[in-house]
C-alpha cells in the first residue's frame, strides 16, 4: 500500500515537473468548451455523449463525460457551434448556436431531466458564453472589425493599438505595409517593441534580426487575433510584453468570395501650401519661368507622381462536404512613390573663389574696403590664414590659393553639376526627381481535413515576396550604380488533433518560418576608381566607384552628398518548430503537458 502510495506521489512530482519546467509546449489556436452534465438533484451523469458541430462546416466533434459528470471538448477550431447532450435514460438537451472565439475555454454547464433519449429539450435564453476558465488579460479583434476599419496599409498591427496598454511612438509606421527594414510594432505595458510575440495559426511568425513580425497576411484572410497583454497561459512563452497570435480563415460548406482593390493616387491629393496654393509665392526658392525638374514654368512644385494600388481577393468553399475544405487568398501591392529632391550647390562664381552672392543674395552690399554691410543673413568671409586679425577678403573673392585642387577637380567633374539657379538666397538651388518603388505579391493556400470524429487535420502554405528595386539614395550617385531591396517570406504549419478517447486527446504541430533580407546599394566595378581620379590619393582603394563626399552649403544642413557609402545587407534565417501536447482528463482536473523542439539555421 505504502508503496504504491510512493509511486503515486513521484508520477504527480513528475508531472508537475513536466508542466512547471516547459517554458512553452504549444501555441493555442484553437478553443475549448468543458462543463458537467447532471440531473435536477445535481448527480452527475456519467457517459453522456456531448457532441459539438460547426455550422459553417458540418464538422463534428464529440466527447463522452465521465464518472464525475465532466466533459472536455478541447482544441475545437474557433467557429460558431451548436451543442447537444443525450445520455440513456435522460432527455436529449440542444443548446442554441454560440461562437467560440480564439483562445477561449467556454463552460456550459447543462442539466437534463429523466425521459426518452428521442425527447429533446431545446434551451432557449441561455447566458452568454463567457469565459471563466482562465484570468489572463486580452483584446479580440474579429474578422468584421478587421476588415471594416480603414486600414491605409492593409496591416493588421495598426489594430493592436486597440488593446489596453498598447502604444506606438511611430503611428506612420505602423499604419504601412510591414517590411523587414522598415517595421513598427505596439509597446506593450511599457515594454520594448521587441518584447512581444507573433504566431500564425500557432507557427512562431517572429524573425530574429530584431524579433519583427516576418509574414504579414492579407487582412480579408484573418479570421481573429488575440492580444494577450497579461496573464497568458504557459502555453506562451519567450515574451515579456503581449502575444499577439493570428487565427487564418477556414473554407465552408459554402462557397465565399472577395475581390478588392484600394488605391491612392496624386490625382485625389490636394495641393500643399509649396504646391500650387499660391503659385509664385510660398516657393521663393524658384525663379518662375525657369523650369526644374518637378517644378512648374512659375516656380511651384508640381505634385510628385504617387501611385499606391493594394489589389487581391479570396475564395473559400468545400472540396467535399463536411470533411474536407480551403480557403486560399492573394494581395498585390505597387507603389511608386516619385518626387524632386532638392540640393543646395555652389554656384558659378563661387566655384571660382567668388563669395559674393553669400552677401548679395541676402540683402547685403559691399562698402568701399570690400565688407559686407546691411542684410540680416549676409555672411562676409575673413582670410583663414589670418583667424585673430579677421582680415575679410576684398569683394568676398577668395585668392586663388584658397581653393583646393580636388575641390576644383570635383567643380569640374560631372559628378558636381552646376545648378539650374545661379542664386543661393532662396535655400535650394537644384532639384532632380527621385523615388521609390515597391512591388509586393503574397498569398495564403489552407486546407482542413475532418478525417473522423477523432482526427482532425489542417495545413497553411503562406508565402510573401516584396521587391524594392528602386529607393533614393545619394544624390549624385556615379552612373552604374546598382540599388535595390529583396525580400521573400515563407511561412508553414501542419496540424493534427488525435483523440486515444473522451479523457486523452493528443495535438501534434510542425512548421516552419523562412525569412530572407537582401538589400545592397553598391557601385559596379566598371566605375573604377573615381576617388583617385578627383585626386584623393588612397580613395576608397578596396571599392570601385565614387567615394562619399559631403559639399557644405549656405546655412546650416544645407549639404550636397556625392557618392554613396557602400551598404550591403543579408540576413537569411529558417526557423524549424515541432510541438506535441498531451491534454489529460481525471475526474474534475485537467492535465496538459508536452513538449516543443525549435531550431534555427
Amino acid at each position: 500500500m505504502r508503496k504504491t502510495q510512493a509511486m503515486r506521489i513521484g508520477l504527480c512530482l513528475l508531472l508537475a515537473t513536466l508542466v512547471f519546467t516547459l517554458p512553452a509546449w504549444t501555441q493555442e489556436v484553437t478553443a475549448a468548451i468543458v462543463g458537467t452534465v447532471a440531473d435536477p438533484s445535481g448527480a452527475p451523469i456519467k457517459d453522456a455523449t456531448v457532441t459539438a458541430k460547426d455550422t459553417g462546416r458540418g464538422t463534428v466533434w464529440t466527447t463522452k463525460t465521465n464518472d464525475a459528470g465532466v466533459y472536455n471538448l478541447l482544441r475545437v477550431p474557433v467557429g460558431t457551434y451548436e451543442l447537444r447532450v443525450s445520455a440513456q435514460g435522460f432527455q436529449t438537451v440542444a443548446y442554441p448556436p454560440f461562437t467560440l472565439v480564439l483562445n477561449q475555454t467556454a463552460r456550459i454547464d447543462v442539466q437534463t431531466r429523466v425521459g426518452q433519449v428521442t425527447e429533446t429539450v431545446e434551451v432557449t435564453g441561455a447566458a452568454p458564453v463567457l469565459q471563466t476558465q482562465s484570468d489572463e488579460v486580452s483584446t479580440l479583434i474579429d474578422s468584421h472589425t478587421v476588415t471594416s476599419v480603414p486600414l491605409a496599409g492593409r496591416n493588421y498591427l495598426q489594430l493592436t493599438l486597440l488593446a489596453p496598454g498598447s502604444t506606438t511612438n511611430n503611428p506612420r509606421g505602423i499604419s504601412e505595409p510591414q517590411t523587414l527594414d522598415n517595421s513598427s510594432r505596439p509597446f506593450i505595458n511599457g515594454n520594448r517593441e521587441q518584447a512581444n510575440q507573433y504566431f500564425l495559426d500557432g507557427q512562431l511568425n517572429s524573425e530574429d534580426k530584431n524579433n519583427e513580425t516576418s509574414f504579414t497576411p492579407n487582412v480579408d484572410a484573418i479570421q481573429e487575433f488575440n492580444i494577450i497583454t497579461q496573464n497568458a497561459s504557459a502555453e506562451f512563452g519567450n515574451y515579456e510584453g503581449g502575444v499577439i497570435s493570428v487565427s487564418t480563415k477556414s473554407g465552408t460548406n459554402n462557397f465565399h468570395g472577395s475581390v478588392f482593390e484600394f488605391l491612392r493616387n496624386d490625382a485625389f491629393n490636394a495641393n500643399l501650401l509649396s504646391n500650387g496654393w499660391s503659385k509664385g509665392v510660398l516657393a521663393q526658392e524658384n525663379i518662375p519661368g525657369q523650369i526644374v525638374p518637378g517644378h512648374a514654368a512659375d516656380g511651384t512644385i508640381i505634385k510628385p507622381e504617387f501611385r499606391y494600388n493594394t489589389f487581391g481577393g479570396t475564395i473559400g468553399g468545400p472540396i467535399i462536404k463536411n470533411k474536407l475544405f480551403f480557403f486560399a487568398d492573394y494581395q498585390g501591392l505597387r507603389n511608386v512613390n516619385a518626387g524632386a529632391t532638392g540640393a543646395q550647390l555652389l554656384t558659378s562664381r563661387m566655384r571660382n573663389g567668388d563669395f559674393g552672392q553669400l552677401c548679395t543674395d541676402f540683402g547685403g552690399a559691399f562698402d568701399g574696403a570690400g565688407n559686407c554691410t546691411g542684410g540680416t543673413d549676409a555672411i562676409q568671409l575673413h582670410d583663414p590664414n589670418n583667424p585673430a586679425t579677421a582680415i575679410p577678403f576684398n569683394n568676398l573673392a577668395a585668392a586663388g590659393f584658397a581653393i583646393s585642387p580636388v575641390a576644383q577637380n570635383i567643380f569640374n567633374s560631372k559628378y558636381y553639376p552646376l545648378p539650374q539657379i545661379d542664386s543661393v538666397g532662396g535655400g535650394n538651388n537644384f532639384f532632380f526627381n527621385s523615388g521609390n518603388t515597391i512591388n509586393t505579391d503574397q498569398g495564403d493556400l489552407k486546407i482542413d481535413y475532418s478525417v473522423s470524429d477523432k482526427d482532425h487535420i489542417f495545413g497553411r502554405w503562406s508565402q510573401m515576396h516584396l521587391r524594392n528595386p528602386t529607393f533614393s539614395g545619394c544624390l549624385f550617385c556615379a552612373a552604374g550604380a546598382a540599388q535595390g531591396a529583396d525580400q521573400p517570406i515563407r511561412n508553414a504549419v501542419v496540424d493534427w488533433t488525435h483523440a486515444f478517447n473522451p479523457n486523452l486527446l493528443n495535438e501534434a504541430r510542425i512548421g516552419f518560418n523562412a525569412v530572407r533580407f537582401d538589400q545592397s546599394l553598391v557601385q559596379t566595378s566598371s566605375l573604377g576608381n573615381i576617388g583617385e581620379a578627383l585626386g584623393i590619393a588612397g580613395a576608397n582603394f578596396e571599392v570601385p566607384g565614387l567615394l562619399n563626399i559631403a559639399v557644405p552649403g549656405v546655412g546650416p544642413g544645407a549639404n550636397a552628398a556625392l557618392g554613396q557609402l557602400n551598404l550591403v545587407q543579408i540576413f537569411h534565417t529558417t526557423q524549424g518548430q515541432f510541438n506535441d501536447n498531451l491534454s489529460i482528463t481525471h475526474g474534475r482536473h485537467s492535465i496538459k503537458t508536452g513538449f516543443q523542439f525549435q531550431v534555427v539555421l
